[in-house]
């Protein structure tokens, strides 16, 4: 999918300096804490 995009479209290696995978395991841990808080503060 992300190769059929045009050029100026497709991300690049890296975002700002900062590698795609760790920005995705960062976004990953944070909505889980995020999901896991709003169900444990709701759940009461």
């Amino acid at each position: 999918v992300i190769n059929s995009l045009p050029d100026h479209f497709q991300p690049g290696p890296d975002f700002f300096g900062i590698p795609w995978i760790a920005i995705i395991i960062v976004f990953l841990g944070i909505s889980t804490l995020g999901i896991f808080l709003w169900k444990t503060s709701f759940g009461v």
